[in-house]
């Protein structure tokens, strides 16, 4: 790009230098990490030197693992000039969402040489299953939908006798017949 005004130039690479400076102000630092998985556990691991275990706090919230922490800058002097800067001081997380059943019981953590791991215990559920249609049990319940509904006595009722059961048959009987004729 050709600038006639050198002013204007030194305004754009101004403004270019803050921008940077802009983004290199983080609130918070991302935990790097690898999940993989063995044929029993699901394993969390992340560099994670400097932590004391009091400064880290590692929750579950449903299918997702939360890693917060804090690491303090080992010398916390405000006159250092950096001409680079890799390492991140301060206030971290990481959400990762679990891409397999875990049994909640049976999580571990432990920090070694530097190294957070994190053991889950995998849930191995049935991974297919065939269901079966029993088609005869909604036709029934249609059929059902479509008779009259009967009227049952209660205890304390006195029993039929069999010329009255018979006139209730002949009713449905009836009934059924004006319905067919609807039809």
């Amino acid at each position: 790009m050709f600038f006639k005004n050198k002013s204007r130039k030194e305004e754009i690479i101004n403004d270019v230098e803050v921008e940077e400076n802009e983004n290199w102000n983080i609130d918070e630092g991302q935990l790097v990490i690898d999940v993989y998985e063995t044929e029993k556990d699901l394993i969390i691991q992340a560099a994670i030197s400097g932590i004391r275990t009091e400064d880290l706090d590692i929750s579950l919230e449903n299918d997702m693992l939360i890693i917060k922490g804090d690491r303090p800058d080992p010398s916390n002097s405000k006159t250092k000039k950096y001409f680079i800067r890799e390492c991140y001081f301060g206030p971290f997380s990481r959400e990762i969402i679990l891409p397999r059943e875990i049994d909640t019981s049976k999580i571990k953590a432990e920090i070694k040489e530097g190294i957070l791991t994190i053991k889950m215990v995998k849930i191995e559920r049935a991974k297919n299953k065939r269901i079966n249609l029993d088609e005869d049990q909604y036709q029934n319940e249609d059929e059902e939908e479509e008779k009259p509904i009967k009227k049952k006595s209660s205890p304390k009722k006195k029993a039929k006798s069999a010329d009255e059961d018979e006139e209730e048959e002949e009713e449905r009987d009836a009934y059924d017949e004006e319905e067919e004729e609807e039809e």
